[in-house]
């Protein structure tokens, strides 16, 4: 291979002798600076925010983050920056999320970073800062990136020459990210993934720039519902200054060069398009399913006197409920309801609960029914193949069986299956209703439906529907069998907090507990 001027070969380093104590005093320093480099990733202060809406945003170099800044001023002030596209140098007035409450910023719906194609970021960095001039470029790396042969300066380059200025300071940028070159890594060619490890411990959501004007006020609707109209009073973004058409310098070679480079950024930048894809403006259908608003639950609304709302959890039955409401018309739009006013706002909010026992049950059942080729059966099959699941079970013995080596294999990954993040049919029901409980709302049994929700909603007809669904969505006999001593105390003991809860609320109402039901 042909070493351009700035490429040189250097010489293998040494090996040393390392002693055991020094590999354990090495490892020893690493834990210390992962554990470091975490309480940094845990500081609010890297996220942007503003005084007057609950909103973060984690700023990445040549990813719209010149008229993000200058929104985020205009939140708060009424118009943008005074800097304009020279904000990042005058950033007096925008507002840093320091000293804020890392749970309370955490889990925050509210909180982006904007990702963008690397092939067009990467050409925009090369006509901003290396072949543009002026005062937002860099004319000293520029000069010395001249002074090897990595570009051409020339004002009157065609497209085939700028092409070949990119595919060197590609190869170039390659040896730099690899520490072969005496330039430091700048954070405007330094990957995207670089910059959102150092916030890896937020949940941001990711938009991409090229559809950040519809993508935004989606996002934002609950806290910032005219924020498209902020949006277009900006003015101020940073547009480079291209002297061949994009298209004609970017052929799909070249663009696939760059994606190789920033490999993790092509991938994190296409799995964000996809997901967005779907509430494209072009394909969507109906309203946009934004998070909802901080210290409000969204919720179900129904027809009926006052203001009466339905939560359900997975496995809960609340899908067949919704079918039935909804042929009945009693089925209104979702909302978010305050949870600290609930009580004083009249608000009746029903959360359906499920016996524990009985929803595992269910879970189990669903399990051994799902076809091949759905997340269930990978499951089944992997305790089929490594835990001694029997594949077709034949009594309650062998559900039993299977029960426990169910109730073990989640235990063992809670965070998969019970943690608030786990799967939605597995997951603890608590995180779905607990905080509207406490908060005033009403639970509704599933034992007690079709007696306690037509009484709500002053549709006594609705009786006769609900109560099939509850004899639907019994256990088969042999199941309900298997779910009573060691099984039964395994399953409480997996949801422990459900079973609390659940039994709870059912004594205070006079009612058998849970595991009642297979007496």
């Amino acid at each position: 291979m042909k070493f351009l001027p700035w490429r040189r070969k250097r010489p293998p380093a040494p090996q040393p002798r390392i002693s055991p104590e020094e590999t354990a005093q090495a490892r020893q320093e690493r834990i210390e600076r992962r554990l470091a480099n975490d309480a940094k990733a845990r500081d609010p202060a890297i996220l942007l925010t503003t005084n007057s809406y609950p909103i973060y945003y984690l700023p990445i170099t040549k990813c719209g983050c010149t008229f993000l800044k200058n929104l985020f001023y205009a939140l708060d002030n009424g118009d943008e920056h005074p800097a304009g596209i020279n904000v990042h140098e005058e950033e007096d007035g925008l507002v840093r999320a320091e000293g804020q409450d890392f749970d309370t910023v955490f889990g925050s719906p509210y909180s982006f970073s904007v990702l963008r194609d690397p092939a067009s970021r990467f050409m925009s960095f090369y006509f901003d800062k290396i072949w543009g001039k002026g005062a937002v470029n860099f004319p000293k790396i520029r000069a010395h990136l001249e002074e090897i042969g990595v570009v051409d300066l020339d004002r009157d380059l065609d497209a085939a020459e700028h092409r070949a200025n990119v595919y060197r300071l590609l190869e170039w940028v390659g040896e730099n990210l690899d520490g072969g070159t005496d330039l430091a890594i700048n954070y405007h060619w330094r990957p995207q993934t670089s910059r959102l490890r150092r916030a890896r411990m937020f949940k941001l959501n990711h938009l991409t720039l090229d559809g950040l004007d519809w993508q935004l006020p989606m996002l934002m609707a609950p806290v910032v519902p005219d924020m498209a109209e902020r949006m277009q009073a900006v003015k101020s973004r940073n547009r480079s200054e291209k002297p061949a058409s994009a298209p004609d310098v970017l052929d799909d070679d070249l663009a696939a060069a760059i994606r190789k480079l920033y490999r993790a950024d092509t991938i994190l930048h296409e799995r964000a398009r996809n997901a967005w894809q779907s509430q494209s403006p072009e394909r969507r259908q109906g309203a946009f399913e934004c998070p909802p608003m901080l210290r409000h639950r969204r919720v179900q609304r129904l027809i009926g006197p006052g203001s009466v709302s339905l939560t359900t959890a997975a496995f809960t039955g609340g899908a067949q409920i919704k079918q039935v409401l909804g042929k009945a018309g009693v089925i209104a739009g979702s909302a978010d309801i305050p949870l600290e006013t609930l009580a004083q706002n009249g608000e009746s909010a029903l959360t359906l609960l499920r016996d524990p026992l009985e929803r595992f049950g269910a879970l189990y059942a669903f399990m051994m029914e799902r076809p091949r080729r759905s997340g269930f059966a990978n499951l089944r099959t992997t305790l089929i193949r490594r835990r001694g699941f029997i594949a077709q079970p034949a009594s309650a013995d062998d559900h039993a069986h299977n029960l426990s080596i169910l109730a073990t294999y989640m235990r063992r990954r809670k965070a998969d299956f019970i943690d608030s993040r786990g799967y939605a049919g597995s997951r603890l029901q608590s995180h779905d209703v607990r905080r509207l409980i406490d908060a005033g709302g009403i639970p509704i049994f599933t034992d007690r439906l079709a007696h306690e929700l037509p009484g709500f909603l002053n549709r006594p007809e609705l009786g006769e529907p609900l109560a099939a669904i509850s004899a639907q969505n019994r256990l088969p006999d042999d199941i309900a069998a298997a779910l009573t001593g060691p099984v039964a105390e395994a399953v409480r003991s997996l949801y422990r907090t459900d079973c609390d809860l659940y039994d709870g609320l059912r004594i205070a109402a006079g009612l058998r507990v849970s595991g009642d039901w297979a007496a």
